[in-house]
């Protein structure tokens, strides 16, 4: 069809600009998750699984009901999505047994309390700050036990919900966190968090993050110089650690 052709085509462009390969897939109504991988990443890849959770009726969101039955059935849908998404194997069954977790989307937390004309005298005064402070997500992270243990990065950018398309009005803003099952011996660290606010196609300006996670390295590293397209072209280098010693069975 159109749209696969099209799908395809942005994989193929983004995969040959980022010198990456596409991994998996997720959609659910105007949700559309992609992962992709570095090809040097591709031998450590184990296990990859995708499960999705239909929430609210039959998986769409009411957006006209009270605030405080919205934000409890949000609450309720985010807890429900925890506890009935369950993964094959024995090492991550549920999902915070995993070690890390990514929470992101437009998950619609809002700025509570502060009509429009606070929210831009802020954000043109640099006085943001004063905005987290009604910070729908700031407030449920302290009095909801099921969104304990994640994190988010600095604010350092001003709301990104809801604009009038094509122009810069707005409300409430997207988030992402991740999540630390434990304290490893290094925490993800949010190089980059920010808002992109030149588009104007949606009533939504779209949100980014770069995070670096640290990891054990392994004693051998394999490393594929190309992408493969049939298997004459498997070529991969091998790397051993400094210090580990060689043998003849190599």
């Amino acid at each position: 069809t159109y749209m696969s052709q099209r799908n395809h085509l942005l994989l193929g462009l983004w995969e040959k600009c980022y010198c990456s390969i596409f991994v998996a897939s997720r959609r659910m109504q105007g949700v559309f998750l992609l992962v992709f991988s570095k090809f040097c990443h591709l031998p450590f890849l184990r296990g990859v699984q995708t499960q999705s959770t239909r929430t609210g009726l039959g998986g769409y969101w009411v957006s006209q009901m009270r605030k405080d039955i919205w934000e409890r059935q949000r609450m309720e849908n985010f807890e429900s999505i925890l506890q009935q998404q369950q993964f094959e194997g024995s090492m991550a069954v549920g999902v915070l047994d995993h070690d890390v977790v990514f929470w992101f989307g437009d998950l619609n937390f809002r700025i509570e309390g502060y009509d429009i004309h606070v929210v831009k005298s802020a954000t043109e005064k640099d006085k943001l700050p004063l905005l987290w402070e009604k910070d729908q997500l700031n407030m449920v992270k302290k009095s909801e036990s099921v969104v304990e243990g994640f994190m988010e990065g600095p604010l350092n950018f001003p709301p990104t919900y809801k604009f009038d398309v094509g122009t810069h009005t707005y409300d409430t803003r997207s988030v992402m966190l991740f999540y630390m099952r434990r304290a490893p011996p290094y925490r993800p660290i949010t190089l980059h968090y920010s808002s992109h606010m030149g588009f104007t196609l949606s009533d939504h300006k779209p949100v980014s993050a770069l995070f670096c996670l640290h990891v054990n390295v392994p004693l051998v590293t394999l490393e594929v110089e190309k992408e493969w397209t049939k298997f004459s072209d498997a070529t991969v280098k091998l790397t051993v650690a400094h210090g580990f010693q060689r043998s003849s069975w190599d």
